[in-house]
């Protein structure tokens, strides 16, 4: 089982943007097709993270996503790493 971590960031003009520019970082992953299934071959399980900063405040947004039988990515609850 192969495990793809994508990750965004963003760098926040006012530390009251970070928790919004996370989530923009999160909504880009899929609007750039970065999940695409042909470039992550073998793998199932995918964590993306939306990381925006602004100096020393951050905010990270996640998703934990899983392949399904008709090669289409659904999210899932991460319920940790899975065993092997």
């Amino acid at each position: 089982m192969r495990i793809a971590v994508l990750i965004e960031l963003k760098s926040s003009e006012k530390p009251e943007h970070v928790k919004k520019d996370a989530k923009v970082a999160l909504k880009q992953i899929e609007e750039r097709n970065y999940q695409n299934i042909e470039s992550l071959q073998g793998v199932c399980i995918v964590r993306e993270y939306g990381i925006a900063c602004y100096h020393l405040k951050s905010h990270v947004e996640g998703r934990y996503l899983e392949l399904d039988a008709q090669r289409c990515w659904v999210e899932k609850a991460d319920l940790g790493t899975p065993s092997r």
